[in-house]
């Protein structure tokens, strides 16, 4: 074999390809738009080229031409699929940036709160400190601790 006929098996192969996913995106506009003369409005052509091509008639030109327009824009059961799969990703995103700015919000609110707390009982505590020492003065305790 040359590098001749494998590039053009290759290419046989590959519009035999681009052919079959044409095909199955025509089918996909028959089943998701209301059968061959939906189709035929979402390709902008006469259902009655739906239907030979359908039918094995081959592809024309027209239909050809008309899938081909409509797979780059993204329509199909595939691309809406993807599409929609997309904007429920976006979604998704822009919820969880949402939930975390409402987190940082409250670990903010939770580190201030925390910090007012921390104040007040270093003040209370200090409060307590100065009437343990007025009690033990006038007692007359020892302020040392003694060790057992």
């Amino acid at each position: 074999m040359t590098t001749d006929e494998t590039i053009s098996e290759n290419g046989g192969d590959a519009e035999e390809l681009h052919h079959d996913r044409l095909m199955a995106l025509l089918h996909d506009l028959v089943r998701n738009h209301g059968g061959r003369r939906g189709a035929a409005r979402v390709l902008g052509i006469d259902r009655r080229t739906v239907a030979a091509c359908m039918g094995g008639k081959g592809m024309a030109w027209r239909i050809r031409e008309a899938l081909e327009r409509v797979l780059q824009e993204g329509v199909g059961s595939a691309a809406e699929r993807e599409r929609r799969r997309n904007e429920d990703l976006e979604r998704r995103v822009e919820q969880l940036e949402g939930w975390r700015e409402s987190v940082e919000e409250a670990k903010d609110g939770g580190m201030e709160s925390i910090e007012a707390l921390r104040e007040e009982y270093t003040r209370k505590f200090g409060q307590v400190e100065r009437r343990l020492n007025r009690v033990e003065a006038q007692w007359g305790f020892n302020n040392e601790v003694e060790d057992p």
